[in-house]
């Protein structure tokens, strides 16, 4: 039987200190690795959420579009935005912001024109 020749003390540091080395660059390359699954999957999830709100916009729009097509609907926006008019009717147009109703007060009188800004101010300040 052949005799086994003894290593010396320094050819096995080196072959400890280069498998360290090796286990340092695998466990790195395994930590690379994991961030970049966990990043890849955070993006799956974002692209997911956004698909959800993609489709309920789908459905609202598709929703917008089958009550479009109703004469109803035609009928409607014709009044509202053409101010267009059956035969026999009257249209009215009320500018928006005028708000005519008379205030009245606790007598049901109608007051007077409201107070000027100084006025405004008197009251609020020492009221």
């Amino acid at each position: 039987m052949p005799r086994a020749r003894p290593r010396s003390p320094f050819v096995a540091r080196i072959l400890l200190i280069g498998g360290c080395i090796a286990l340092v660059f695998v466990i790195s390359a395994i930590v690379r690795e994991a961030q970049r699954r966990s990043a890849v999957s955070g993006e799956i999830r974002a692209m997911e959420s956004e698909i959800a709100t993609l489709e309920q916009q789908r459905a609202r729009i598709s929703t917008l579009l089958e009550q479009a097509d109703t004469p109803e609907f035609l009928e409607r926006e014709a009044r509202l935005r053409l101010g267009l008019q059956k035969p026999g009717e009257t249209v009215l147009i009320v500018p928006e912001g005028t708000d005519r109703a008379p205030t009245t007060g606790s007598a049901g009188q109608a007051q007077g024109p409201p107070p000027s800004n100084p006025v405004k101010w008197w009251q609020r300040m020492f009221r």
